[in-house]
Protein backbone atom coordinates (compact mmCIF):
# COMPACT_ATOMS: atom_id res chain seq x y z
CA UNK A 1 0.00 0.00 0.00
CA UNK A 2 1.06 3.63 -0.42
CA UNK A 3 2.90 5.29 2.44
CA UNK A 4 0.60 6.84 5.08
CA UNK A 5 1.43 10.37 6.17
CA UNK A 6 -0.41 12.38 8.81
CA UNK A 7 -1.19 15.91 7.61
CA UNK A 8 0.55 18.74 9.41
CA UNK A 9 -2.78 20.46 10.08
CA UNK A 10 -4.77 17.46 11.24
CA UNK A 11 -7.96 16.84 13.18
CA UNK A 12 -7.57 17.05 16.93
CA UNK A 13 -8.95 14.24 19.07
CA UNK A 14 -9.40 15.50 22.61
CA UNK A 15 -11.56 14.34 25.48
CA UNK A 16 -14.86 16.00 26.33
CA UNK A 17 -17.24 17.97 24.12
CA UNK A 18 -15.51 18.87 20.88
CA UNK A 19 -16.62 20.05 17.45
CA UNK A 20 -14.40 17.97 15.20
CA UNK A 21 -16.01 19.24 12.00
CA UNK A 22 -15.49 22.88 12.94
CA UNK A 23 -11.83 22.21 13.71
CA UNK A 24 -11.44 20.42 10.38
CA UNK A 25 -12.82 23.40 8.44
CA UNK A 26 -10.38 25.67 10.27
CA UNK A 27 -7.48 23.50 9.07
CA UNK A 28 -8.72 24.16 5.51
CA UNK A 29 -8.48 27.91 5.99
CA UNK A 30 -12.07 28.73 6.94
CA UNK A 31 -12.23 31.23 9.86
CA UNK A 32 -13.58 29.68 13.07
CA UNK A 33 -16.37 32.26 13.32
CA UNK A 34 -17.57 31.26 9.82
CA UNK A 35 -17.59 27.48 10.21
CA UNK A 36 -21.28 27.58 11.19
CA UNK A 37 -22.01 28.94 7.69
CA UNK A 38 -20.87 25.58 6.33
CA UNK A 39 -22.14 23.27 9.08
CA UNK A 40 -25.55 24.84 9.79
CA UNK A 41 -26.47 27.44 7.15
CA UNK A 42 -24.84 30.45 5.45
CA UNK A 43 -25.39 33.89 6.94
CA UNK A 44 -27.18 36.58 4.94
CA UNK A 45 -23.91 38.54 4.82
CA UNK A 46 -22.05 35.67 3.13
CA UNK A 47 -23.33 36.28 -0.38
CA UNK A 48 -20.93 38.18 -2.63
CA UNK A 49 -21.64 41.82 -3.46
CA UNK A 50 -22.18 42.03 -7.24
CA UNK A 51 -21.28 45.70 -7.23
CA UNK A 52 -17.67 44.86 -6.45
CA UNK A 53 -17.38 43.39 -9.94
CA UNK A 54 -15.88 45.95 -12.29
CA UNK A 55 -18.13 47.34 -15.05
CA UNK A 56 -21.36 46.04 -13.47
CA UNK A 57 -23.30 49.27 -13.96
CA UNK A 58 -22.22 49.46 -17.60
CA UNK A 59 -23.34 45.85 -18.13
CA UNK A 60 -26.81 46.06 -16.62
CA UNK A 61 -27.42 49.39 -18.40
CA UNK A 62 -26.43 47.75 -21.68
CA UNK A 63 -29.02 44.98 -21.18
CA UNK A 64 -31.71 47.35 -19.89
CA UNK A 65 -31.33 49.68 -22.88
CA UNK A 66 -31.42 46.76 -25.30
CA UNK A 67 -34.68 45.50 -23.79
CA UNK A 68 -36.20 48.99 -23.65
CA UNK A 69 -35.39 49.57 -27.31
CA UNK A 70 -36.56 46.10 -28.44
CA UNK A 71 -33.10 45.28 -29.77
CA UNK A 72 -32.31 41.76 -30.88
CA UNK A 73 -29.97 39.86 -28.57
CA UNK A 74 -27.68 36.98 -29.54
CA UNK A 75 -26.56 34.63 -26.75
CA UNK A 76 -23.61 32.26 -27.13
CA UNK A 77 -23.81 29.21 -24.81
CA UNK A 78 -20.48 27.55 -24.04
CA UNK A 79 -20.13 23.80 -24.41
CA UNK A 80 -19.89 22.47 -20.87
CA UNK A 81 -22.14 22.36 -17.81
CA UNK A 82 -21.03 25.78 -16.57
CA UNK A 83 -21.57 27.18 -20.05
CA UNK A 84 -25.04 25.67 -20.39
CA UNK A 85 -26.15 26.82 -16.94
CA UNK A 86 -24.67 30.31 -17.45
CA UNK A 87 -26.57 30.77 -20.70
CA UNK A 88 -29.74 29.21 -19.29
CA UNK A 89 -29.78 31.61 -16.33
CA UNK A 90 -29.34 34.63 -18.60
CA UNK A 91 -31.92 33.52 -21.17
CA UNK A 92 -34.54 32.49 -18.62
CA UNK A 93 -34.11 35.69 -16.62
CA UNK A 94 -34.48 37.90 -19.70
CA UNK A 95 -37.62 36.04 -20.77
CA UNK A 96 -39.04 36.37 -17.25
CA UNK A 97 -38.63 40.13 -17.02
CA UNK A 98 -39.28 40.79 -20.74
CA UNK A 99 -41.37 37.95 -22.23
CA UNK A 100 -41.42 39.56 -25.68
CA UNK A 101 -37.66 40.08 -25.84
CA UNK A 102 -36.00 38.88 -29.04
CA UNK A 103 -33.16 36.64 -27.87
CA UNK A 104 -31.64 33.86 -29.97
CA UNK A 105 -28.75 31.47 -29.49
CA UNK A 106 -26.77 28.81 -31.32
CA UNK A 107 -25.09 25.83 -29.67
CA UNK A 108 -21.62 24.87 -30.83
CA UNK A 109 -21.61 21.77 -33.00
CA UNK A 110 -18.30 20.63 -31.51
CA UNK A 111 -16.53 21.12 -28.18
CA UNK A 112 -15.68 24.72 -29.01
CA UNK A 113 -15.47 27.61 -26.60
CA UNK A 114 -16.40 31.26 -26.87
CA UNK A 115 -17.91 33.23 -29.69
CA UNK A 116 -17.67 32.58 -33.40
CA UNK A 117 -18.39 35.88 -35.16
CA UNK A 118 -19.76 34.11 -38.25
CA UNK A 119 -22.57 32.66 -36.11
CA UNK A 120 -23.77 36.10 -34.99
CA UNK A 121 -26.82 37.26 -37.00
CA UNK A 122 -26.45 40.56 -38.85
CA UNK A 123 -29.67 41.97 -37.40
CA UNK A 124 -28.76 41.50 -33.72
CA UNK A 125 -27.51 44.49 -31.73
CA UNK A 126 -26.25 42.97 -28.48
CA UNK A 127 -23.99 39.90 -28.30
CA UNK A 128 -23.88 38.21 -24.86
CA UNK A 129 -21.06 35.75 -24.10
CA UNK A 130 -21.35 34.03 -20.70
CA UNK A 131 -18.54 31.82 -19.32
CA UNK A 132 -16.14 32.79 -22.13
CA UNK A 133 -14.96 35.59 -24.37
CA UNK A 134 -12.55 37.56 -22.17
CA UNK A 135 -9.48 36.55 -24.16
CA UNK A 136 -11.09 36.60 -27.62
CA UNK A 137 -9.62 39.98 -28.57
CA UNK A 138 -9.69 39.38 -32.33
CA UNK A 139 -13.32 38.27 -32.19
CA UNK A 140 -14.20 41.28 -30.05
CA UNK A 141 -12.64 43.62 -32.62
CA UNK A 142 -14.47 41.94 -35.48
CA UNK A 143 -17.86 42.20 -33.77
CA UNK A 144 -17.25 45.84 -32.86
CA UNK A 145 -16.32 46.52 -36.46
CA UNK A 146 -19.70 45.07 -37.45
CA UNK A 147 -21.39 47.54 -35.11
CA UNK A 148 -22.30 45.09 -32.33
CA UNK A 149 -22.43 45.75 -28.61
CA UNK A 150 -20.75 43.03 -26.57
CA UNK A 151 -21.49 41.88 -23.00
CA UNK A 152 -19.03 39.31 -21.60
CA UNK A 153 -19.83 37.61 -18.26
CA UNK A 154 -16.79 35.46 -17.57
CA UNK A 155 -14.57 33.98 -14.86
CA UNK A 156 -11.52 32.78 -16.77
CA UNK A 157 -8.09 34.27 -16.21
CA UNK A 158 -7.14 37.21 -18.40
CA UNK A 159 -3.71 37.77 -19.92
CA UNK A 160 -2.42 41.28 -19.22
CA UNK A 161 -0.55 41.18 -22.52
CA UNK A 162 -3.78 40.73 -24.48
CA UNK A 163 -5.77 43.88 -23.94
CA UNK A 164 -9.37 44.15 -25.04
CA UNK A 165 -10.03 47.12 -27.34
CA UNK A 166 -11.26 50.19 -25.51
CA UNK A 167 -14.80 50.80 -26.72
CA UNK A 168 -17.90 51.88 -24.83
CA UNK A 169 -19.80 49.17 -26.74
CA UNK A 170 -17.70 46.43 -25.08
CA UNK A 171 -18.35 45.44 -21.45
CA UNK A 172 -16.33 42.69 -19.75
CA UNK A 173 -17.44 41.62 -16.28
CA UNK A 174 -14.88 39.16 -14.96
CA UNK A 175 -14.07 38.37 -11.33
CA UNK A 176 -10.44 37.66 -12.15
CA UNK A 177 -9.99 41.21 -13.43
CA UNK A 178 -11.97 42.87 -10.60
CA UNK A 179 -9.57 43.80 -7.79
CA UNK A 180 -12.37 44.63 -5.35
CA UNK A 181 -14.13 41.28 -5.82
CA UNK A 182 -12.47 38.76 -3.52
CA UNK A 183 -14.16 35.57 -4.75
CA UNK A 184 -11.90 34.42 -7.56
CA UNK A 185 -13.51 30.96 -7.50
CA UNK A 186 -16.90 31.94 -8.87
CA UNK A 187 -17.77 30.10 -12.08
CA UNK A 188 -19.42 31.52 -15.18
CA UNK A 189 -22.86 30.62 -13.85
CA UNK A 190 -21.98 32.43 -10.63
CA UNK A 191 -20.96 35.56 -12.54
CA UNK A 192 -24.23 35.53 -14.48
CA UNK A 193 -26.11 35.12 -11.20
CA UNK A 194 -24.24 38.15 -9.79
CA UNK A 195 -25.20 40.08 -12.94
CA UNK A 196 -28.92 39.36 -12.71
CA UNK A 197 -28.83 40.06 -8.97
CA UNK A 198 -27.42 43.52 -9.65
CA UNK A 199 -29.97 44.05 -12.43
CA UNK A 200 -32.85 43.12 -10.10
CA UNK A 201 -31.53 45.50 -7.46
CA UNK A 202 -31.72 48.45 -9.86
CA UNK A 203 -34.44 47.68 -12.39
CA UNK A 204 -36.77 45.25 -10.58
CA UNK A 205 -37.27 47.11 -7.32
CA UNK A 206 -34.79 44.99 -5.41
CA UNK A 207 -37.13 41.96 -5.52
CA UNK A 208 -34.46 39.31 -5.07
CA UNK A 209 -37.08 36.59 -5.20
CA UNK A 210 -36.61 36.94 -8.97
CA UNK A 211 -32.88 36.24 -9.12
CA UNK A 212 -32.78 33.73 -6.25
CA UNK A 213 -34.90 31.22 -8.16
CA UNK A 214 -31.87 30.75 -10.45
CA UNK A 215 -29.50 29.79 -7.63
CA UNK A 216 -30.06 26.11 -8.39
CA UNK A 217 -28.54 26.46 -11.87
CA UNK A 218 -25.77 28.68 -10.49
CA UNK A 219 -24.96 25.98 -7.91
CA UNK A 220 -24.88 23.33 -10.64
CA UNK A 221 -22.46 25.43 -12.69
CA UNK A 222 -20.15 26.19 -9.76
CA UNK A 223 -19.98 22.54 -8.66
CA UNK A 224 -19.54 21.15 -12.17
CA UNK A 225 -16.65 23.54 -12.87
CA UNK A 226 -14.90 22.29 -9.71
CA UNK A 227 -14.78 25.74 -8.15
CA UNK A 228 -13.48 25.99 -4.59
CA UNK A 229 -16.47 25.72 -2.24
CA UNK A 230 -14.63 27.19 0.78
CA UNK A 231 -15.51 30.71 -0.34
CA UNK A 232 -18.47 32.14 1.53
CA UNK A 233 -20.16 33.32 -1.68
CA UNK A 234 -19.95 29.92 -3.37
CA UNK A 235 -21.14 28.19 -0.22
CA UNK A 236 -24.14 30.54 -0.03
CA UNK A 237 -25.24 29.91 -3.62
CA UNK A 238 -24.71 26.16 -3.37
CA UNK A 239 -26.46 25.76 -0.02
CA UNK A 240 -29.63 27.64 -0.97
CA UNK A 241 -29.53 26.53 -4.59
CA UNK A 242 -29.43 22.81 -3.78
CA UNK A 243 -32.06 23.19 -1.09
CA UNK A 244 -34.46 24.94 -3.48
CA UNK A 245 -34.19 23.20 -6.84
CA UNK A 246 -36.83 24.68 -9.12
CA UNK A 247 -35.47 24.03 -12.60
CA UNK A 248 -37.42 21.08 -14.01
CA UNK A 249 -34.52 19.87 -16.15
CA UNK A 250 -32.29 19.75 -13.08
CA UNK A 251 -35.05 17.89 -11.21
CA UNK A 252 -35.41 15.36 -14.04
CA UNK A 253 -31.68 14.62 -14.03
CA UNK A 254 -31.76 14.07 -10.27
CA UNK A 255 -34.73 11.75 -10.62
CA UNK A 256 -32.93 9.83 -13.37
CA UNK A 257 -30.01 9.29 -10.99
CA UNK A 258 -32.11 8.67 -7.87
CA UNK A 259 -30.77 5.12 -7.51
CA UNK A 260 -27.36 6.69 -6.73
CA UNK A 261 -28.54 9.79 -4.84
CA UNK A 262 -30.08 9.16 -1.40
CA UNK A 263 -32.12 12.40 -1.34
CA UNK A 264 -32.80 13.61 -4.87
CA UNK A 265 -34.76 16.63 -3.59
CA UNK A 266 -31.77 17.83 -1.56
CA UNK A 267 -28.60 16.52 -3.21
CA UNK A 268 -25.13 17.06 -1.84
CA UNK A 269 -22.27 18.68 -3.74
CA UNK A 270 -20.77 15.21 -4.17
CA UNK A 271 -24.05 13.93 -5.66
CA UNK A 272 -24.09 16.74 -8.22
CA UNK A 273 -20.40 16.40 -9.09
CA UNK A 274 -20.49 12.62 -9.52
CA UNK A 275 -23.96 11.92 -10.90
CA UNK A 276 -25.43 15.05 -12.53
CA UNK A 277 -22.58 17.03 -14.11
CA UNK A 278 -21.23 13.92 -15.91
CA UNK A 279 -24.64 13.29 -17.52
CA UNK A 280 -24.77 16.78 -19.00
CA UNK A 281 -21.12 16.72 -20.07
CA UNK A 282 -21.63 13.27 -21.55
CA UNK A 283 -24.43 14.55 -23.75
CA UNK A 284 -22.48 17.66 -24.76
CA UNK A 285 -19.46 15.56 -25.75
CA UNK A 286 -21.11 12.46 -27.21
CA UNK A 287 -24.67 13.45 -28.07
CA UNK A 288 -26.10 14.38 -31.45
CA UNK A 289 -26.75 18.05 -32.10
CA UNK A 290 -30.53 17.65 -31.76
CA UNK A 291 -30.01 15.89 -28.41
CA UNK A 292 -27.89 18.78 -27.10
CA UNK A 293 -30.56 21.18 -28.31
CA UNK A 294 -33.23 19.19 -26.46
CA UNK A 295 -31.40 19.30 -23.14
CA UNK A 296 -30.46 22.98 -23.33
CA UNK A 297 -33.96 23.95 -24.43
CA UNK A 298 -35.41 22.03 -21.47
CA UNK A 299 -33.17 24.03 -19.11
CA UNK A 300 -34.67 27.29 -20.35
CA UNK A 301 -38.27 26.87 -19.30
CA UNK A 302 -40.34 25.21 -16.60
CA UNK A 303 -43.47 25.65 -18.71
CA UNK A 304 -42.79 23.30 -21.60
CA UNK A 305 -45.76 20.92 -21.47
CA UNK A 306 -45.02 19.00 -24.64
CA UNK A 307 -45.21 15.21 -24.51
CA UNK A 308 -42.74 13.19 -26.59
CA UNK A 309 -43.98 9.86 -27.93
CA UNK A 310 -41.59 7.05 -28.83
CA UNK A 311 -41.41 3.28 -28.99
CA UNK A 312 -39.04 1.08 -27.01
CA UNK A 313 -38.86 -2.68 -27.49
CA UNK A 314 -42.33 -2.71 -28.98
CA UNK A 315 -43.85 -0.64 -26.18
CA UNK A 316 -45.12 2.91 -26.71
CA UNK A 317 -43.57 5.46 -24.41
CA UNK A 318 -44.75 8.96 -23.44
CA UNK A 319 -42.33 11.35 -21.77
CA UNK A 320 -42.18 15.00 -20.80
CA UNK A 321 -39.45 17.02 -22.50
CA UNK A 322 -37.53 16.90 -19.21
CA UNK A 323 -37.78 13.12 -18.88
CA UNK A 324 -36.78 12.72 -22.52
CA UNK A 325 -33.71 14.95 -22.15
CA UNK A 326 -32.64 13.17 -18.95
CA UNK A 327 -32.93 9.77 -20.66
CA UNK A 328 -30.93 10.74 -23.73
CA UNK A 329 -28.30 12.31 -21.47
CA UNK A 330 -27.91 9.01 -19.62
CA UNK A 331 -27.66 7.14 -22.92
CA UNK A 332 -25.04 9.56 -24.24
CA UNK A 333 -23.03 9.19 -21.03
CA UNK A 334 -23.05 5.41 -21.51
CA UNK A 335 -21.81 5.80 -25.10
CA UNK A 336 -19.13 8.19 -23.91
CA UNK A 337 -17.91 5.76 -21.24
CA UNK A 338 -17.54 2.99 -23.82
CA UNK A 339 -15.69 5.27 -26.24
CA UNK A 340 -13.42 6.54 -23.47
CA UNK A 341 -12.55 2.98 -22.48
CA UNK A 342 -11.58 2.07 -26.08
CA UNK A 343 -9.53 5.24 -26.53
CA UNK A 344 -7.74 4.82 -23.20
CA UNK A 345 -6.78 1.24 -24.07
CA UNK A 346 -5.34 2.41 -27.40
CA UNK A 347 -3.34 5.21 -25.77
CA UNK A 348 -1.98 2.98 -23.01
CA UNK A 349 -0.77 0.50 -25.62
CA UNK A 350 0.97 3.26 -27.55
CA UNK A 351 2.53 4.70 -24.37
CA UNK A 352 3.89 1.30 -23.41
CA UNK A 353 5.22 0.55 -26.92
CA UNK A 354 7.02 3.91 -27.20
CA UNK A 355 8.10 3.82 -23.53
CA UNK A 356 6.61 7.26 -22.97
CA UNK A 357 6.26 6.45 -19.28
CA UNK A 358 10.02 6.85 -19.04
CA UNK A 359 9.41 10.63 -19.20
CA UNK A 360 8.49 12.73 -16.17
CA UNK A 361 5.14 13.55 -17.79
CA UNK A 362 2.95 11.46 -20.06
CA UNK A 363 2.70 13.22 -23.43
CA UNK A 364 1.16 11.13 -26.20
CA UNK A 365 0.57 12.34 -29.77
CA UNK A 366 -1.98 11.06 -32.25
CA UNK A 367 -0.81 11.30 -35.85
CA UNK A 368 -3.09 11.76 -38.86
CA UNK A 369 -3.65 8.02 -39.33
CA UNK A 370 -4.63 7.63 -35.66
CA UNK A 371 -7.11 10.47 -35.23
CA UNK A 372 -10.11 8.15 -35.51
CA UNK A 373 -8.95 6.34 -32.36
CA UNK A 374 -10.07 9.24 -30.18
CA UNK A 375 -13.12 11.45 -30.44
CA UNK A 376 -11.77 15.01 -30.01
CA UNK A 377 -14.49 15.76 -27.48
CA UNK A 378 -13.03 13.06 -25.18
CA UNK A 379 -9.44 14.31 -25.20
CA UNK A 380 -9.58 15.76 -21.68
CA UNK A 381 -11.33 12.72 -20.24
CA UNK A 382 -8.79 10.30 -21.68
CA UNK A 383 -5.94 12.51 -20.42
CA UNK A 384 -7.44 12.19 -16.93
CA UNK A 385 -7.58 8.41 -17.33
CA UNK A 386 -3.85 8.46 -18.06
CA UNK A 387 -3.25 10.47 -14.88
CA UNK A 388 -5.04 7.73 -12.95
CA UNK A 389 -3.11 4.95 -14.70
CA UNK A 390 0.43 6.37 -14.56
CA UNK A 391 0.09 8.82 -11.65
CA UNK A 392 1.77 11.54 -13.69
CA UNK A 393 0.68 14.80 -15.33
CA UNK A 394 -0.61 13.88 -18.78
CA UNK A 395 -1.06 15.43 -22.23
CA UNK A 396 -3.13 13.97 -25.06
CA UNK A 397 -2.43 15.72 -28.36
CA UNK A 398 -3.90 15.41 -31.87
CA UNK A 399 -2.14 16.45 -35.08
CA UNK A 400 -4.02 19.49 -36.34
CA UNK A 401 -3.62 22.07 -39.09
CA UNK A 402 -4.45 25.61 -37.98
CA UNK A 403 -4.12 28.37 -40.57
CA UNK A 404 -1.68 26.28 -42.55
CA UNK A 405 0.49 25.52 -39.52
CA UNK A 406 0.94 21.97 -38.29
CA UNK A 407 0.33 21.74 -34.55
CA UNK A 408 -0.33 19.12 -31.92
CA UNK A 409 -3.41 20.32 -30.04
CA UNK A 410 -5.17 18.74 -27.12
CA UNK A 411 -5.70 18.68 -23.40
CA UNK A 412 -3.60 18.56 -20.27
CA UNK A 413 -4.74 17.00 -17.03
CA UNK A 414 -3.10 16.46 -13.67
CA UNK A 415 -3.71 16.40 -9.96
CA UNK A 416 -1.81 18.32 -7.31
CA UNK A 417 1.56 16.67 -6.67
CA UNK A 418 4.09 17.63 -4.04
CA UNK A 419 6.26 20.08 -5.97
CA UNK A 420 3.83 20.52 -8.86
CA UNK A 421 0.55 22.14 -7.89
CA UNK A 422 -0.37 23.52 -11.36
CA UNK A 423 0.58 21.62 -14.52
CA UNK A 424 -0.67 24.52 -16.69
CA UNK A 425 1.59 27.04 -14.92
CA UNK A 426 4.52 24.68 -15.31
CA UNK A 427 3.99 24.44 -19.08
CA UNK A 428 3.71 28.22 -19.29
CA UNK A 429 7.02 28.57 -17.42
CA UNK A 430 8.82 26.54 -20.11
CA UNK A 431 7.57 28.80 -22.95
CA UNK A 432 7.48 25.67 -25.13
CA UNK A 433 3.76 25.72 -25.98
CA UNK A 434 2.17 27.96 -28.60
CA UNK A 435 -1.00 28.13 -26.51
CA UNK A 436 -2.05 27.02 -23.04
CA UNK A 437 -5.26 28.23 -21.39
CA UNK A 438 -7.71 26.92 -18.81
CA UNK A 439 -7.46 25.89 -15.18
CA UNK A 440 -4.39 24.78 -13.26
CA UNK A 441 -4.78 21.06 -13.87
CA UNK A 442 -7.38 21.00 -16.67
CA UNK A 443 -6.58 23.02 -19.77
CA UNK A 444 -6.11 23.17 -23.52
CA UNK A 445 -2.65 23.26 -25.07
CA UNK A 446 -0.97 23.53 -28.51
CA UNK A 447 2.59 22.55 -29.45
CA UNK A 448 4.62 22.59 -32.63
CA UNK A 449 6.64 19.43 -33.26
CA UNK A 450 9.76 21.25 -32.08
CA UNK A 451 7.97 22.71 -29.05
CA UNK A 452 6.72 19.26 -28.07
CA UNK A 453 10.23 17.76 -28.18
CA UNK A 454 11.71 20.67 -26.26
CA UNK A 455 8.96 20.45 -23.65
CA UNK A 456 9.75 16.79 -22.95
CA UNK A 457 13.41 17.68 -22.49
CA UNK A 458 12.57 20.61 -20.22
CA UNK A 459 10.05 18.61 -18.18
CA UNK A 460 12.49 15.74 -17.66
CA UNK A 461 15.11 18.18 -16.40
CA UNK A 462 12.96 20.53 -14.31
CA UNK A 463 10.87 17.76 -12.71
CA UNK A 464 13.72 15.30 -12.18
CA UNK A 465 13.53 15.59 -8.39
CA UNK A 466 9.81 14.78 -8.21
CA UNK A 467 9.11 11.09 -7.66
CA UNK A 468 5.62 10.59 -9.07
CA UNK A 469 5.71 6.87 -8.24
CA UNK A 470 6.24 7.51 -4.52
CA UNK A 471 2.58 8.01 -3.65
CA UNK A 472 1.36 8.69 -0.16
CA UNK A 473 -1.98 8.77 1.60
CA UNK A 474 -2.26 12.07 3.44
CA UNK A 475 -4.68 11.39 6.27
CA UNK A 476 -6.41 13.71 8.70
CA UNK A 477 -6.27 11.36 11.68
CA UNK A 478 -4.57 8.05 12.44
CA UNK A 479 -6.18 5.60 14.87
CA UNK A 480 -3.99 2.86 16.31
CA UNK A 481 -5.81 -0.09 17.87
CA UNK A 482 -8.73 2.18 18.78
CA UNK A 483 -11.45 4.23 17.11
CA UNK A 484 -13.37 7.34 18.10
CA UNK A 485 -16.93 6.48 17.08
CA UNK A 486 -18.24 9.97 17.86
CA UNK A 487 -15.65 11.61 15.62
CA UNK A 488 -16.22 9.19 12.74
CA UNK A 489 -20.00 9.52 12.97
CA UNK A 490 -19.83 13.33 13.06
CA UNK A 491 -17.83 13.37 9.84
CA UNK A 492 -20.04 10.75 8.22
CA UNK A 493 -23.15 12.84 8.84
CA UNK A 494 -21.53 15.95 7.34
CA UNK A 495 -21.67 14.67 3.75
CA UNK A 496 -23.30 17.87 2.44
CA UNK A 497 -20.39 19.98 3.66
CA UNK A 498 -17.86 18.29 1.38
CA UNK A 499 -16.96 19.50 -2.10
CA UNK A 500 -14.09 21.05 -4.05
CA UNK A 501 -11.70 22.51 -1.49
CA UNK A 502 -13.45 20.68 1.36
CA UNK A 503 -12.64 17.02 0.74
CA UNK A 504 -14.03 14.21 2.82
CA UNK A 505 -11.47 13.60 5.58
CA UNK A 506 -9.29 10.55 5.18
CA UNK A 507 -8.62 8.38 8.21
CA UNK A 508 -5.91 5.80 8.80
CA UNK A 509 -6.40 2.82 11.08
CA UNK A 510 -3.85 0.34 12.37
CA UNK A 511 -5.58 -2.62 14.01
CA UNK A 512 -4.56 -6.13 15.01
CA UNK A 513 -6.92 -8.87 13.85
CA UNK A 514 -6.97 -12.57 13.26
CA UNK A 515 -7.85 -13.75 9.78
CA UNK A 516 -11.31 -14.98 10.77
CA UNK A 517 -12.34 -11.37 11.54
CA UNK A 518 -11.88 -10.38 7.88
CA UNK A 519 -15.07 -11.52 6.16
CA UNK A 520 -15.83 -12.22 2.49
CA UNK A 521 -19.40 -11.15 1.67
CA UNK A 522 -21.64 -9.94 -1.13
CA UNK A 523 -23.42 -11.57 -4.09
CA UNK A 524 -20.08 -12.05 -5.88
CA UNK A 525 -18.27 -13.00 -2.68
CA UNK A 526 -15.70 -10.27 -3.38
CA UNK A 527 -16.58 -7.63 -0.78
CA UNK A 528 -14.36 -7.35 2.28
CA UNK A 529 -15.91 -6.52 5.66
CA UNK A 530 -14.38 -6.00 9.08
CA UNK A 531 -16.30 -5.15 12.25
CA UNK A 532 -14.11 -3.42 14.79
CA UNK A 533 -15.21 -1.61 17.98
CA UNK A 534 -18.65 -0.78 16.62
CA UNK A 535 -17.43 0.43 13.20
CA UNK A 536 -17.85 -1.53 9.98
CA UNK A 537 -15.03 -1.38 7.42
CA UNK A 538 -16.07 -2.21 3.86
CA UNK A 539 -14.16 -2.63 0.60
CA UNK A 540 -15.72 -3.55 -2.73
CA UNK A 541 -14.03 -5.62 -5.48
CA UNK A 542 -11.42 -6.74 -2.97
CA UNK A 543 -10.56 -10.14 -4.47
CA UNK A 544 -6.80 -9.55 -4.42
CA UNK A 545 -6.77 -8.75 -0.69
CA UNK A 546 -9.27 -11.44 0.27
CA UNK A 547 -7.21 -14.11 -1.48
CA UNK A 548 -4.32 -13.34 0.89
CA UNK A 549 -6.32 -14.00 4.05
CA UNK A 550 -5.72 -17.13 6.10
CA UNK A 551 -8.27 -17.56 8.93
CA UNK A 552 -5.71 -18.96 11.41
CA UNK A 553 -3.15 -16.16 10.87
CA UNK A 554 -2.83 -12.94 12.90
CA UNK A 555 -2.47 -9.65 11.03
CA UNK A 556 -1.51 -6.05 11.60
CA UNK A 557 -3.91 -4.29 9.25
CA UNK A 558 -3.34 -0.77 7.92
CA UNK A 559 -6.45 0.82 6.45
CA UNK A 560 -7.12 4.20 4.82
CA UNK A 561 -10.73 5.20 4.23
CA UNK A 562 -13.59 7.67 4.48
CA UNK A 563 -16.40 7.69 7.00
CA UNK A 564 -20.01 7.52 5.81
CA UNK A 565 -23.47 6.61 7.05
CA UNK A 566 -24.87 3.32 5.86
CA UNK A 567 -28.66 3.14 5.82
CA UNK A 568 -29.88 -0.45 5.64
CA UNK A 569 -33.51 -1.37 6.22
CA UNK A 570 -34.06 1.98 7.93
CA UNK A 571 -31.20 1.45 10.37
CA UNK A 572 -28.26 3.85 10.23
CA UNK A 573 -24.72 2.85 11.12
CA UNK A 574 -21.27 4.35 10.64
CA UNK A 575 -18.97 2.60 8.24
CA UNK A 576 -15.55 3.21 6.71
CA UNK A 577 -15.29 2.85 2.94
CA UNK A 578 -11.77 1.52 2.39
CA UNK A 579 -9.55 3.28 -0.17
CA UNK A 580 -6.44 1.23 0.62
CA UNK A 581 -5.53 -1.74 2.80
CA UNK A 582 -2.30 -3.52 3.75
CA UNK A 583 -1.93 -6.70 5.79
CA UNK A 584 1.18 -7.86 7.62
CA UNK A 585 1.33 -11.19 9.42
CA UNK A 586 2.15 -10.92 13.11
CA UNK A 587 2.49 -13.22 16.09
CA UNK A 588 0.55 -10.89 18.38
CA UNK A 589 -2.69 -12.16 19.78
CA UNK A 590 -5.77 -10.03 20.09
CA UNK A 591 -5.89 -10.41 23.85
CA UNK A 592 -2.48 -8.75 24.06
CA UNK A 593 -3.39 -5.78 21.88
CA UNK A 594 -6.88 -5.06 23.14
CA UNK A 595 -8.36 -5.51 19.69
CA UNK A 596 -11.93 -6.65 19.25
CA UNK A 597 -12.69 -9.64 17.07
CA UNK A 598 -16.31 -9.90 15.85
Amino acid sequence: MKKIVLKQNCIKDVSGVHNYLSDYLVTLGIPLEKTSSFIIAPAATDIDDPWKLDNMQQGITMLHDALANNEKIYLQPDCDVDGFTSAAIFYSFVKEIAPNASITYKLHSAKDHGIKPDAVPDDCSLVVIPDAGSMQVDEQKELLKRGKKILILDHHEMDDLLKAPFDIRLCIINNQDSKGFSNKYLSGAGIVFMFIRAYVGVYCGGNHGIDEKYMDLAALGIISDMMDTRTLGNNYIIFYGLNNIRNKMFQALLLKQSYSIPDAAHPSKIDVAFYIAPLINGLIRSGEQDEKEALFSAMLSNNDNRVIESEFRGEKRSESVYQYAARIAANAKSRQDNAKKRSSEFLRKKIDELKLNDNKVIAVKLEENELDKLNPTLTGLTAMELVKTYNKPSLVLRKTNIDGKELYCGSGRSKEFDGLSSFMDFIRSTHDADFVEGHGNAFGVWFTEEGYKKFLTDANEKLKNIDFTNETYEVDYWFKNRVNTIMLTDFAKAIKVYGAGIPQPKFAFTVDLDGSAIKRIGPKNNTLRINYNGITFIMFSAEETLDQIKPDEFYEVNIVGRSQINNYMGKESTQIVIDGIELKTTQKKLEETGGENM
